[in-house]
């Protein structure tokens, strides 16, 4: 209700879906774990025993709505050694007010 007028009704605007594949079969089947989209994706990724959907959700931006600036949600930690060939985590320098397109 920020910047709400007094007495204004509230206005709700749906921005995500998420926890779906579980209700909605025919979208499970397309792609969802075990689907072709998933074999696709594990192709590209080479990774020989498959790819698994990690975070179900839909986002939702109307017209003119900002994207999403670079951000990490929580910190991530590895199980394994990091390698130069397990993709480990690089951080810029000098990058705070960098224009980046996502």
């Amino acid at each position: 209700r920020e910047g709400a007028a007094e007495g204004a009704a509230m206005q709700w605007q749906l921005c995500r879906t998420e926890n779906y594949l579980d209700y909605h079969a025919p979208l499970r089947a397309l792609v969802g774990n075990g689907s072709r989209a998933a074999g696709a994706a594990a192709e590209l990724l080479g990774e020989a025993q498959g790819s698994l959907v990690f975070k179900e959700r839909i986002n939702y931006k109307g017209p003119g709505g900002g994207g999403f600036a670079p951000h990490q949600d929580a910190p991530a930690w590895s199980g394994d050694d990091p390698t130069a060939e397990g993709a480990e985590l690089h951080f810029m320098r000098h990058t705070l007010n960098m224009n980046v397109a996502v």
